[in-house]
């Protein structure tokens, strides 16, 4: 089985996420709410009842804190569009802020893990991984 597209945008916060929505919609791309079961292996199980599955595995081993009102694990919204033969999923992660590095690295690993071509007991996802921020008060130098 061939890997999937896809493009993680972490973006810094809610108002990111939803001016690239709104942006890639223009060029095509579509709301992709399906359960877990329907969405394609490594990210979903793919039309199976049972196998991996990134989104699973998050809701799965997350440690929930009982003293934070609104805590979740970070989960995407995700956006598909189809040309031709080939599907492109864009996940579009609200970071909220960019001063939780521990955020940005669980999800630079996680996708690193999904794409490692040695491991071979699920289907690979072709990745890109880009950081969307705004400059607000800072340069591009203090954001980097």
């Amino acid at each position: 089985m061939k890997p999937i597209k896809a493009i993680i945008a972490l973006c810094e916060g809610k108002t990111d996420v939803a001016f690239l929505k709104l942006l890639l919609q223009t060029d095509g791309y579509k709301d992709y709410i399906k359960i877990v079961s329907q969405i394609p292996q490594p990210l979903g199980l793919g039309g199976n009842q049972t196998g991996e599955s990134y989104f699973i595995n998050k809701l799965k081993t997350y440690k929930y804190d009982s003293s934070k009102l609104r805590d979740r694990p970070l989960l995407p919204f995700i956006l598909r569009r189809t040309h031709g033969n080939s599907d492109t999923f864009i996940l579009l992660y609200d970071m909220n802020g960019m001063n939780r590095t521990s955020n940005y690295r669980e999800i630079i690993d996680d996708f690193s893990e999904l794409g490692n071509p040695f491991k071979v007991s699920t289907p690979k996802i072709d990745a890109a991984i880009t950081f969307i921020y705004d400059l607000d008060d800072k340069t591009t130098t203090d954001r980097l």
